[in-house]
């Protein structure tokens, strides 16, 4: 039996971080920010899904307050409202753009708060000097998963998500259902635990996604579809592409050749009409559609189970499992070690 990947290993160890999160940094911080805009920063996997999850809960909860989602290169420190508060974003607490933007954020006395898995990173120390409450660590987050040893970043992406995801129903003044104390937390776990280790067909969707060029990732801008799409590039080397929505039905699709998949994440949340569409156009190319849930009114299903309200989660433990099981049946393909990439850039 081959030996379990520190990537598998970390991916596991989701779960515990998932069931023992403490939400209580995030309500502190909360009491400070409310009403003011947010501007979530980072790269990679510290920003695609707990700053896309954030927005898409904001966008319901709290539509008055403004969030915005962006990467650091993307961002001017001088075009942000002085009323800002910005949270920057990185495992490593070095990544530069991040560490170029906390510097010119201090330079321009716009506040913000460090999110880093090294307590003795670069991030987390002008996060702190930066801070309202001298001689104190409450202007940082320090992952309590630590920082991940694999260079896929699996487990800082639930736990970041979660960070955030507490942060909007604090602002909101609505209940986060999740955390150690929260009343969903063991029925999500369950659902997330059930979609990292459940079979999936071989034959049929795994052997077919390995031979693919491209592998597109759509949903409803949650955020997850779009980390998968990541890490599909950066676990199996293949490409991965997302889009938003229906958008790939707007021109994205004249490109669908043999070589390429498509996989609706949250397919029960779409229009049975543009299902049908989606699949037919795929069909059409020879191309292939797939639905990452049960019940989904598809051609193949990935029977992941999720909890309504909390489906990411269970979402992408879902995208993980698929994704180790096509790396893990590639002999040219280490899942710890991506070719290119490194931690210092996330």
């Amino acid at each position: 039996m081959a030996e379990t990947s520190i990537t598998e290993k970390e991916m596991a160890e989701a779960i515990d971080i998932f069931l023992n999160f403490d939400p209580t940094p995030a309500y502190d911080i909360a009491e400070r920010i409310r009403g003011k805009p947010i501007y979530i920063v980072g790269m990679g996997s510290s920003l695609l899904m707990p700053g896309g999850f954030a927005k898409y809960l904001a966008a319901d909860l709290i539509p008055e307050q403004r969030i915005e989602v962006v990467f650091p290169s993307c961002l001017d420190a001088h075009r942000i409202p002085k009323d800002a508060y910005v949270f920057l974003n990185s495992n490593s607490g070095n990544t530069p753009e991040v560490i170029d933007l906390g510097e010119l954020l201090r330079i321009n006395d716009i506040p913000f708060f460090g999110i880093t898995a090294q307590e003795g990173s670069h991030l987390a120390e002008i996060s702190n000097e930066n801070s309202p409450y001298p001689s104190t660590n409450k202007n940082s987050y320090i992952l309590r998963g630590g920082f991940e040893q694999a260079t896929p970043a699996t487990k800082s992406v639930v736990e970041q998500t979660l960070f955030f995801h507490a942060l909007i129903c604090k602002l909101s003044y609505r209940e986060f259902t999740l955390g150690k104390n929260g009343r969903e937390t063991a029925i999500v776990a369950e659902k997330m635990i059930h979609n990292l280790s459940m079979d999936i067909d071989e034959e049929d969707i795994v052997l077919r996604l390995m031979q693919a060029e491209t592998i597109y990732w759509i949903d409803h801008n949650t955020g997850v579809a779009e980390e998968l799409a990541l890490k599909t590039q950066e676990i199996t080397g293949i490409r991965g592409v997302y889009y938003p929505g229906t958008q790939i039905l707007h021109g994205p699709a004249e490109g669908f050749g043999i070589n390429n998949r498509i996989i609706v994440v949250g397919a029960k949340n779409y229009l049975l009409s543009d299902i049908n569409e989606l699949y037919e156009q795929a069909g059409e190319a020879n191309a292939g559609a797939y639905a990452l849930e049960s019940s989904a009114d598809m051609g193949i299903n990935i029977e992941a189970v999720t909890t309504p309200g909390s489906e990411v989660y269970a979402q992408l433990t879902a995208g993980w499992n698929l994704l180790r099981k096509m790396v893990n049946k590639n002999p040219y393909r280490d899942i710890d070690k991506p070719n290119i990439i490194g931690k210092s850039r996330t």
